[in-house]
């Protein structure tokens, strides 16, 4: 098995065929793709504008944002240049962003939109670490002192316009034993206590994964959970590993209905998930008190097991409405 850190897969992700999609994101209510090269050139823009921004390595950069496109394009940019990516959950309150920031000394913040925006507006004399600020989603009336998506990424591409490949010799630097993400999970008492995870922590947990389950280019799945939880990011990190497509959710309210617009080959979930489109599908089953006694029949086990008729009937009655629930192309989840 590979050797090298997870960010020289990425580098080696702009060799992949151009027809192949990496990403697929909503955008104005539209679908848009990126292949290989779209994101490699996206995660690149982001890396120099953090260089412009006076990121080294070993500097921590916080991320506080759902779950989209950009968000992974940031982490790959920043574990690119040997900093440190430091996630935060978007519902946190601004008590809990304060203490992650200061407790990881980040260096810059990336937020998502003007909601988090707020949150950060009481913290500027607080974290006095953090130097500079980015919002993802434009802003009808920018903020003074808040860098801009676009200006971000612009600021980046313009001051290191003379210096070709460098992303890619920032990447050829990065080790297996260099600390890539610090992920804040709460405990049992007191405050959120950090996880350190090197990048061959990273590499062991892709390749294992990868080992256990046959995936590859030809699949897509639906990613929906969030980034500051380790395994919304082993699912990020895994599509760069096996090359699938990354689909975009729109948002966890959206979730069925992108579900049946994307149409995955494999979802990358929680058990709550999976309960809740379960529960749908038998709530909408007890509304037909007919079906609702067949399949309380069908249930009951003949013998030891399930009689195959018994199985073709309940697959009639629910388990393929699940399949087409879940896109119609599921191999497994």
């Amino acid at each position: 098995m590979s050797k090298k850190p997870l960010t020289q897969h990425f580098l080696d992700t702009f060799e992949r065929p151009s027809q192949w999609i990496a990403l697929r994101f909503k955008r104005h209510k539209t679908w848009i793709e990126f292949n290989w090269q779209d994101y490699f050139r996206s995660s690149e823009g982001a890396a120099l504008g953090l260089l412009e921004c006076g990121i080294k390595a070993g500097d921590r950069v916080a991320v506080l944002s759902n779950t989209r496109w950009e968000w992974a394009a940031l982490d790959f940019a920043i574990l690119g240049v040997g900093a440190i990516t430091v996630p935060v959950y978007q519902s946190s309150r601004p008590e809990e962003i304060e203490y992650i920031l200061r407790d990881s000394e980040a260096r810059l913040l990336i937020v998502e939109d003007a909601a988090q925006l707020r949150k950060w507006e009481g913290l500027t004399k607080k974290c006095k670490s953090v130097k500079h600020v980015v919002c993802i989603q434009p802003q009808s009336e920018p903020t003074p002192g808040i860098l801009q998506w676009d200006d971000f990424i612009n600021a980046g591409f313009k001051a290191h316009a003379d210096q070709s490949g460098l992303f890619a010799r920032y990447i050829g630097k990065n080790k297996l034993t260099d600390v890539a993400t610090i992920v804040y999970t709460s405990g049992t008492t007191g405050e959120p206590k950090g996880a350190v995870f090197t990048h061959a922590q990273i590499l062991s947990e892709v390749q294992a994964v990868a080992q256990t389950f046959p995936i590859s280019p030809t699949d897509s799945t639906l990613s929906f959970l969030p980034y500051a939880h380790v395994l919304g990011r082993v699912e990020l990190w895994l599509h760069v590993y096996c090359g699938f497509t990354l689909n975009f959710a729109e948002s966890i309210d959206r979730l069925r209905a992108n579900l049946l617009e994307t149409r995955p080959t494999v979802i990358i979930g929680v058990p709550r998930i999976f309960e809740k489109i379960y529960s749908g599908l038998l709530t909408q089953l007890q509304s037909h008190p007919l079906r609702r006694k067949i399949f309380t029949w069908l249930q009951k086990p003949s013998g030891s097991w399930i009689s195959w008729p018994r199985r073709a009937l309940l697959d009639r009655l629910l388990y393929s409405r699940l399949r087409e629930g879940l896109g119609g192309r599921l191999r497994f989840s």
